[in-house]
């Protein structure tokens, strides 16, 4: 049950003016690595290479001396296990409680190999996993591949997705992932040879989405856990609003963050090439599988998208120009995305910005590296939003009725029995208001209070499993 209180305002306001949009990352710069003579070390594009576990943040990358975990210790890295001899290498990590598993991509080999650790607490350290004595274990593809990456569905299989020459396609094997499956089940044909693709868990599905120049559009299909491998949904297509020019909507740039509600957030660049038309962009598909737009920037390259899901925030950080330029970022909340201003990440010249597949809470790390084998990581912290308190009397704001809005996190803010929405407010005019709103339309358990412009005031539950909003509204006026 909802109970509404409306009550006139305190006195003694105090005038507070809140942004629309989250505020800059604070950045610390963090000692380089140097890494082997592939100055693309941190791609490739949808791979992911860092992790956070046991409040230590840690990392995949090669040197000239082969293939080696680092663990951050304040500002500098350590390598605390080699886990390839080869020094031309590019991971994607899949942290998974205390197990990591490193897929290894090799320019110009069909042969990928997979190698899994566990965490040892005692020395802060990794070893190989004891579930699979046997090691590392060789996956042996068609051709060599552009790129790959993994993930794991909740029946705990692993999904491996890669561009071959004109296709799009998947392997998978149960655990511990020795065993894969022989031939691909294929997603897409007749894609360009320079095409990518990446794969993602959510929902209780394995989601893939790929470029498609061929055609100028980004393609996506999912398959059911527990379904046969060779079920896969039809494909959806993200909707382009901005026209057509250039080489059209799809370029071969794109990678992934995936929140628990099964919405999943691309960071992609476009093949327009023309002024007007946006570059980078990002891809949003909501839990009810409905697609949508966005215009990050009108220039850049080599996109990733971080979630911030504590907070609702994304982060799309892309290199601002073509090859090497400054690492910069944009920000917008989750849900009702809006992206600010542009803001430097590294202020360098670098590109091939990386970081992890996790949702952060807080504080995220980033690589880079230039042409001269150096890898130069920050590590970026997000201050702390406004947080609610119990006793707000003498403490009120003066929103200007635009774009001010106070956000928080607070668990108590869930509804698991009875729940009371207390409001002290003092409207100017009789006008469309939100006063508080959780979650959002289609969403489970979301609801807000709020002003409608006949001078009435509503209490609004959301309910996705309905598809309805049951809404009460008051029978007097509010005074303005």
């Amino acid at each position: 049950m909802v109970f509404l209180l409306f009550n006139p305002p305190a006195t003694g306001d105090e005038r507070v003016t809140f942004p629309a949009t989250q505020a800059a990352f604070s950045v610390t710069n963090l000692n380089n690595i140097t890494i082997s003579h592939i100055t693309h070390a941190t791609g490739e594009k949808p791979q992911s290479k860092v992790w956070f576990h046991d409040q230590k943040w840690w990392a995949v990358l090669p040197d000239s001396a082969g293939t080696h975990i680092w663990r951050l210790d304040g500002v500098s890295w350590s390598s605390i296990l080699q886990i390839s001899p080869d020094p031309d290498t590019r991971a994607d990590c899949k942290a998974d409680g205390d197990v990591v598993h490193i897929l290894l991509v090799r320019d110009g080999i069909s042969t990928l190999q997979l190698v899994s650790v566990e965490y040892l607490p005692a020395s802060r350290s990794y070893r190989p996993w004891s579930e699979r004595p046997a090691g590392a274990v060789n996956i042996h593809l068609e051709q060599a591949v552009g790129t790959a990456t993994i993930d794991i569905d909740s029946r705990g299989k692993m999904w491996l997705a890669y561009d071959a020459s004109t296709t799009i396609n998947v392997r998978y094997s149960p655990s511990p992932y020795s065993d894969w499956s022989n031939l691909p089940v294929i997603l897409d044909a007749g894609v360009r040879a320079r095409d990518i693709c990446v794969v993602t868990a959510f929902a209780n599905k394995i989601g893939v989405l790929w470029s498609d120049q061929i055609t100028r559009q980004f393609g996506f299909r999912y398959h059911e856990d527990g379904a046969n491998p060779d079920s896969w949904s039809d494909e959806e297509n993200p909707p382009n609003p901005f026209g057509d020019a250039g080489g059209g909507f799809a370029d071969d740039h794109l990678n992934l963050a995936t929140a628990s509600d099964g919405s999943i957030y691309a960071a992609v660049k476009t093949g327009f090439n023309t002024p007007g038309f946006p570059v980078i962009v990002l891809l949003v598909r909501r839990p009810s599988g409905e697609w949508s737009s966005y215009r990050v920037d009108d220039d850049g390259t080599r996109p990733i998208v971080l979630l911030d899901e504590a907070e609702e925030a994304l982060s799309v950080v892309y290199t601002r120009k073509d090859r090497l330029n400054p690492i910069v970022y944009k920000q917008s909340p989750a849900y009702g995305i809006a992206f600010g201003s542009q803001m430097a990440l590294f202020s360098d010249f670098y590109n091939n910005v990386t970081s992890t597949k996790q949702n952060y809470i807080g504080e995220v790390v980033f690589f880079a590296c230039d042409e001269n084998s150096t890898a130069a990581s920050v590590i970026a912290t997000a201050p702390p939003l406004p947080s609610f308190a119990n006793d707000g009397s003498g403490r009120a704001l003066e929103f200007d009725g635009s774009d001010d809005h106070l956000s928080g996190n607070n668990l108590a803010l869930n509804i698991t029995g009875q729940i009371t929405l207390e409001a002290w407010i003092s409207p100017a005019s009789a006008s469309n208001r939100y006063i508080l709103r959780k979650g959002r339309p289609g969403a489970t358990s979301g609801y807000e209070i709020g002003l409608n412009s006949s001078s009435k005031v509503y209490a609004r539950l959301y309910q996705a499993g309905s598809g309805t909003a049951y809404t009460v509204t008051s029978v007097t006026n509010y005074p303005t």
